[in-house]
């Protein structure tokens, strides 16, 4: 099974590729994306579109009722000849009404197909997104094959750069999904998509997801099983958001509400142990990094995760903040609040004082020194001395 970042990686080489068979007449790849709901498979989609200068059109063939909605309906076209000894044509009844009978009609009918109106007209490039491909009436999924394949359907085409990809859950007995026959699932590319607390964690940083919820999470990475998925634990995240003080009785009596009320009674016990441990007042990587000094920063991660080589160190708090710290620092970037000279020399003081062990260290050092902006964490000797034991 595959991480997001790897599907996106196969999507994007998918992507390329297609444009390359299209160019010399070949049959493009389709591919199916199937993974347990709220993992982030529709949003990576409209992300891949972005990046690749794609417009986006997004069917949710659990909500179409009739193939016509997905493929377009038929209509008469008549054989006409424009003028003596010329070649017949086609036309609708209604552009045969506006030729006012200049045109010689031949008798002969034919049905065709009307491209839907989702179609781009303007020679665009698009992905188009059958989600939850399995949800649908199994006489809409037979009408997709051709467009799957082919790019087709009767009497129209896709238009050039045009992209379909597919999403579903699996058949496990967790869904209402319908099995696919061989002749169905030999028409794309599958590709299983599973959770990652770190990728979730650096998505969660940039989006704004409240940092002690952050921390619960990527030391308790396991409450995501089941019907407790990445998305319906962010929305019970942020619905306690807001609350300031998750230790007071009242407020921790809020949180087990709501959470025996969305996430469940196992995830919301877990959190109320991480709440009675005082875990919720680990300090954020903001906190860290807008400490009024480095001595203020080392003393709030010293004060949650204790010594190095002592009984009391706590690896798995220093490995999340650890990890936060690369995170933020992304987001930082990202947001061009970077400080280069107060941002670097705050994770070369943190480094130095030992409060990290040797591999997080390492780790940490290792992750940042592959990003530009903090290329200058070698010029510390102490730095480099940790990163060459």
């Amino acid at each position: 099974m595959l991480k997001i970042s790897q599907v996106k990686s196969v999507l994007n080489h998918v992507i390329n590729n297609n444009r390359h068979l299209e160019k010399v007449g070949k049959k493009k790849n389709s591919i199916l994306i199937e993974g347990e709901s709220g993992l982030g498979k529709t949003s990576l989609m409209c992300q891949i579109a972005k990046e690749n200068g794609l417009g986006l059109v997004k069917i949710n063939l659990a909500q179409i009722e009739q193939a016509g909605d997905l493929c377009g309906f038929p209509f008469i076209e008549y054989e006409y000849v424009a003028s003596e000894g010329s070649s017949v044509a086609w036309a609708s009844g209604k552009q045969i009404d506006s030729y006012k009978n200049t045109v010689a009609l031949t008798g002969n009918t034919r049905t065709s197909y009307s491209p839907p109106a989702w179609v781009p007209k303007d020679g665009s490039g698009v992905i188009l997104l059958l989600d939850d491909w399995t949800r649908g009436a199994t006489h809409v999924i037979q009408a997709c094959l051709e467009l799957i394949d082919r790019g087709e359907f009767i009497s129209w085409k896709l238009p050039s750069d045009c992209h379909v990809f597919l999403t579903s859950n699996p058949s496990n007995g967790e869904y209402i999904v319908c099995d696919l026959d061989s002749a169905q699932s030999s028409r794309f590319i599958k590709l299983e998509m599973k959770f990652a607390v770190d990728e979730w964690a650096a998505w969660a940083e940039r989006d704004g997801v409240d940092s002690r919820c952050i921390n619960f999470l990527m030391l308790n990475p396991e409450m995501i099983k089941g019907k407790t998925n990445a998305r319906l634990a962010t929305d019970y995240f942020n619905s306690i958001s807001s609350l300031e003080d998750f230790g007071s009785p009242e407020t921790l009596n809020l949180i087990q509400l709501l959470g025996e009320g969305s996430v469940g009674p196992e995830f919301s016990a877990c959190f109320a142990l991480f709440i009675n441990n005082k875990l919720d007042r680990v300090p954020s990587p903001k906190d860290i990094f807008e400490a009024k000094d480095h001595e203020a920063a080392i003393a709030k991660i010293s004060a949650v995760v204790g010594k190095v080589e002592t009984s009391g160190y706590k690896q798995n708090i220093a490995s999340v903040l650890s990890s936060r710290l690369i995170n933020y620092s992304d987001k930082i970037i990202e947001e061009k609040t970077f400080n280069k000279k107060k941002d670097v020399d705050r994770i070369a003081e943190i480094v130095k004082s030992g409060c990290f062990s040797g591999d997080i260290s390492y780790n940490l050092i290792k992750s940042l020194n592959m990003r530009k902006q903090f290329a200058a964490l070698i010029e510390h000797k102490e730095i480099i001395s940790i990163v060459t034991k």
